[in-house]
């Protein structure tokens, strides 16, 4: 380096000292210029434009790893500067090359464990950031938050809450909370869940995703006393202008049936779900389609199995018009029971996605050269959204898992209907709705059942007027089991026969009952059963009572396939209508009332009124030859409505 080089290096590096960065931009450009081939002017030069945020410190740290190859700052620099713009592969590249000079650096550890993550090699970001809390316990609270958020993602669920376990006491960040609750959830730890949920909301009261999940965790629980007032502060938060935080987008949709709140959920959600390369790969062109009279249809899920999704799609499977299209059925989870072979029998090919890798899944979607691709999972679960992300197909459709927006454009289209998603409310979706009337909801009309039972087997008795509230009980509010418990005061001779939820919460909905004036006799409980029981079991109730605002919908599908008569609330948003709509699909929409007192008000008179409950039935005696369950029919509209689509809404 001559002179006038080691003059200009010793002043750029005293103005960043400095912070001068001005004078640092200046002399460190000059510097460069007069020793252009010095590895360490350019290494100065490529620091003082990335601490000045310069959009040319990528081109400089490029040049001087070909001045020094090898060179680790330059590797790191590099390996972040990908990791930021999403080119995952590229980061990890580089960052192992720093690590092979710099290997217990922890937060090169930390950044190589998160790029590793964001490409999918999960395990091995797992191992990374284990290394990483190793080689420095210090950084366990900045690092333990990632590597707990790693071991969910890979479903290694016990070792995940191990570390949060040590974790917590002296790191309690947001995501922390957040991470500890989704794990105790997924291993279905719903008390430990619960209590972990009230802590963070001690420490963290203006967290709106904390509150979003402890309302429902406190319903799934029975614990309703209290719940509403959380409930409307989230509501209220929400609501707000400007609105700070986020909230759960599934569960959201159980406590409020407001579709334009709903609609400030899913946007802020799918931006927190969705990671960053979404944003870099969305403007990705899909190859057009192959010269091909059929239109390729891929449908991604989790739930091929004997899960509501499975049971409700798989008739359209069997029914699609193989000369007008191709189906292919993506699998996230496991399909290993009858139903899941009866999927892989229905459609043309079945294919098993690779778990926690969403770039390697929509690849692997691209190279099939699908037309339009299905989410059958929306924020109910599994891995969609980030597949749909990379925008593998030309047409993106939001269809049967979730009943609401997903709040991003990489949906192009809802499946819904008229009444679910009527025209004047379609601006409170950011996809553009596809009509299927009269009810958007596919059937299976061959579902298999078993012989009615003996009230004996379940503690019903003969002359009990039996309402079945068969839905999950997370769906149920404080209100809608308040107005349960008045319809069994109001009808001397009901029992309220529920879901099974577990020895403890079955005592606490008793004890809730109880504090309600009820003798919890009154109160029955359903086991888990094979679906041919449980359906068969449709047939004990004199009506089935919907919950709301999120509806059972396919509960309701089964109640009215079995001929049972439902009653049901009809509120705004989609996950509120659903059930009307297949009600009046079926021609008993008089069952569904506007207001939770028109629903008990009809409840009560049916239950109380056996003339009245055997016409109801009456008219259900051939409900299997309505248009809810018309599947021919039903197909041959989705067909229409998807090659509608194709034509004017691709990409």
């Amino acid at each position: 380096m001559t002179p006038k080089a080691r003059a200009l290096f010793e002043q750029a590096r005293n103005a960043a000292t400095a912070a001068r960065w001005s004078d640092a931009l200046r002399a460190s450009r000059d510097l460069v210029a007069a020793a252009p081939d010095d590895a360490h002017a350019a290494r100065l030069r490529a620091m003082i434009l990335t601490q000045t945020g310069d959009d040319d410190a990528r081109t400089m740290w490029e040049r001087v790893l070909a001045l020094a190859p090898g060179d680790a700052e330059a590797h790191f620099q590099l390996g972040n500067a990908a990791g930021d713009r999403g080119d995952f592969v590229t980061a990890v590249a580089h960052l192992e090359a720093a690590r092979a000079k710099l290997p217990d650096h922890p937060v090169l550890l930390n950044n190589l464990g998160l790029a590793l993550e964001g490409a999918g090699r999960v395990d091995a970001a797992i191992d990374v950031f284990r290394r990483a809390v190793g080689v420095d316990p210090r950084a366990a609270p900045h690092i333990g938050p990632s590597l707990v958020r790693a071991l969910l993602r890979a479903a290694r669920y016990e070792e995940g809450l191990s570390h949060l376990d040590a974790l917590l006491p002296d790191c309690v960040p947001a995501s922390a909370w957040h991470d500890y609750a989704r794990l105790l959830l997924a291993a279905r730890r719903y008390e430990e869940t619960d209590a972990v949920l009230t802590r963070a909301h001690d420490a963290l009261p203006d967290d709106t995703l904390v509150s979003s999940l402890l309302v429902v965790s406190r319903q799934r629980r029975g614990a309703w006393e209290g719940t509403a007032a959380l409930r409307n502060d989230l509501i209220a938060r929400v609501a707000s202008h400007p609105w700070t935080g986020n909230a759960s987008g599934y569960d959201f949709t159980t406590v409020c049936d407001d579709p334009a709140l709903q609609r400030r959920v899913a946007e802020r959600y799918a931006a927190s779900e969705v990671d960053t390369v979404a944003a870099a790969s969305r403007s990705r062109h899909h190859p057009p389609a192959q010269a091909s009279s059929r239109l390729r249809l891929g449908f991604v899920s989790s739930d091929y199995r004997d899960h509501p999704v499975g049971r409700l799609v798989v008739g359209l499977f069997e029914r699609l018009d193989r000369g007008a299209f191709e189906v292919v059925a993506y699998s996230t989870g496991v399909s290993a029971d009858p139903l899941g072979a009866r999927i892989e029998s229905a459609v043309d090919r079945f294919t098993a996605l690779p778990r926690h890798a969403p770039d390697e899944a929509a690849q692997r979607i691209r190279n099939d050269e699908i037309d339009v691709l299905f989410d059958l999972n929306g924020f109910s679960g599994g891995e969609a959204l980030r597949i749909f992300a990379r925008r593998p197909a030309s047409l993106q459709v939001n269809f049967l898992g979730y009943t609401g927006t997903l709040g991003t454009d990489i949906y192009d289209a809802i499946v819904a209907d008229l009444f679910c998603i009527p025209a004047d409310a379609s601006r409170r979706y950011v996809e553009r709705p596809l009509y299927i009337e009269p009810c958007y909801l596919p059937s299976d009309p061959t579902r298999a059942t078993d012989p009615t039972p003996r009230r004996a087997d379940y503690g019903l008795a003969d002359d009990a007027v039996v309402l079945y509230a068969g839905g999950p009980l997370y769906k149920v509010t404080p209100e809608l089991v308040d107005a349960w418990l008045a319809i069994l005061r109001d009808v001397p001779a009901s029992v309220l026969w529920l879901r099974d939820p577990g020895s403890s919460t079955r005592a606490r909905v008793e004890a809730h009952a109880h504090s309600r004036g009820l003798d919890t006799t009154r109160l029955r409980f359903a086991p888990d059963e094979p679906l041919a029981r449980y359906l068969a079991r449709f047939g004990l109730a004199e009506l089935v009572l919907d919950t709301w605002p999120f509806g059972s919908h396919t509960t309701v599908n089964d109640a009215l396939f079995m001929g049972a008569p439902v009653v049901t609330q009809t509120g705004r948003s989609f996950a509120s209508r659903a059930s009307t709509s297949q009600l009046r699909a079926v021609g008993r929409g008089d069952l569904a009332a506007e207001s939770l007192a028109g629903y008990v008000d009809i409840a009560r008179h049916l239950a109380s009124d056996a003339v009245r409950r055997a016409d109801v039935s009456a008219s259900l005696g051939d409900v299997r030859r309505t248009p809810l369950f018309a599947a021919d029919r039903y197909a041959a509209r989705f067909a229409e409505a998807i090659t509608q689509a194709w034509k004017t809404l691709r990409r």
